[in-house]
């Protein structure tokens, strides 16, 4: 039987983490609610306006809870940031998404990193305020860009070792044509919210691929 075609010529990454323990679990849903209650104060009044005790009461929490998992309400977006770079990975790795090939494995990228955003145009634009205006999210969100790039450029070289992707083009010039695709189909559905965010997304991501296929391959 022929060895199943994988991503990267390369390894895969490290074998799955275990579960998580109870502990971690709780630990984990705290951090993200802190991030959400956060997030729905900053569309309401601004992240400069917004204070620690305002998010953990919204939250629910113990004000002493927020410092056990943020050092300032800037770094409350970590989580966001880490799980695209997250989504990027597992792409990276998943060897059945890279067995059915990179158009497929770039797609359900595209989709799964625009649903991180939300389905809330108001919460989306208020996230996206909070990183043009503030120095530090603006700061964490390049630094993530910056390392997600890294993998696409990787994902991007294999689509045009297999042939799926036009090779008179630099991977790091399409990957960052990606997240461009990704970031302005969610922005501009966040300031004219026509129809379903999914739609948006599916016509963007077929805008790229289109651009980047090889010999016209669209499917």
């Amino acid at each position: 039987m022929p060895a199943r075609r994988t991503l990267m010529a390369e390894p895969a990454g490290p074998p799955a983490a275990p579960p998580l323990s109870r502990r971690q679990r709780l630990k984990a849903q705290t951090r993200k609610a802190l991030y959400q209650s956060a997030l729905r104060l900053f569309a309401e009044r601004g992240l400069a306006a917004a204070t620690v005790q305002d998010i953990t009461l919204a939250a629910g929490v113990a004000k002493g809870t927020f410092f056990s998992h943020f050092r300032t309400k800037e770094e409350v977006f970590q989580p966001f940031f880490e799980t695209l770079l997250a989504n990027v990975a597992e792409v990276l790795r998943d060897a059945d998404a890279a067995a059915t090939g990179v158009r497929l494995a770039l797609r359900r990228l595209f989709e799964r990193n625009a649903r991180e955003f939300g389905r809330d145009p108001v919460l989306i634009r208020a996230l996206f305020s909070s990183i043009f205006l503030n120095e530090t999210v603006r700061g964490m969100m390049a630094e993530a860009m910056a390392s997600g790039r890294q993998d696409l450029v990787r994902i991007i070289a294999a689509g045009q070792k297999s042939g799926e992707i036009r090779a008179d083009r630099d991977p790091r010039a399409m990957a960052l044509a990606f997240q461009q695709a990704l970031l302005g189909a969610v922005l501009v559905w966040a300031v004219r919210p026509a129809g379903p965010l999914s739609r948006r997304v599916e016509s963007s991501f077929g805008d790229f691929w289109a651009a980047i296929a090889a010999n016209g391959r669209t499917r």
